[in-house]
């Protein structure tokens, strides 16, 4: 279950919806906190106006198979992406534009083996690639088209990217 909690009013809500353990809830340009669901069979983007605790908008991902070990979700001048895995369980980031609710596929990166983490920096996207959670991981940055344009090594696991670039 989702609960959304408003620390003016101490008021806890109890949302429709189950937020992925290990997604993130972003703000969107419009002010809309922004969530990945999944309910283990649909999987869907939520949008929650915070003045009203109301989920204003849903887009199912249709046919998209979001990462078991855990999809990030980031917002980027309108766009919206995150990540899911491919057939073969190879790393995939998709982008979804708010104001259009296109959703199309941004990038394969081909290098990545257990995508860990995600950011944007500069507008570009920042993945942390656990390797196998024993040796030192990687971390890869990204144009938004998919372009490599950094690598590298980092310690066991990297998890945590941040950036000021909003």
């Amino acid at each position: 279950q989702t609960l959304v909690y408003n620390p003016n009013t101490n008021y806890i809500k109890r949302l429709d919806f189950a937020a992925l353990a290990d997604s993130k809830m972003v703000v969107d340009g419009g002010n809309k906190l922004t969530v990945l669901t999944s309910d283990g069979v649909k999987n869907e983007i939520v949008h929650i106006d915070p003045a009203t605790d109301e989920i204003v908008a849903r887009k199912e991902l249709a046919g998209i198979t979001l990462d078991q070990w855990g999809a990030r979700l980031e917002y980027h001048n309108g766009n919206l992406y995150f990540n899911a895995v491919d057939e073969n369980y190879k790393s995939l980031i998709y982008r979804y534009t708010i104001s259009t609710e296109e959703l199309t596929l941004a990038f394969k990166p081909e290098s990545v083996v257990y995508l860990y983490c995600m950011g944007i920096y500069n507008g570009n996207i920042v993945i942390c690639d656990a390797v196998d959670f024993v040796q030192s991981g990687n971390v890869y940055e990204f144009s938004p088209s998919g372009t490599q344009i950094n690598k590298f090594k980092a310690g066991i696991c990297p998890n945590f990217v941040f950036g000021l670039d909003f």
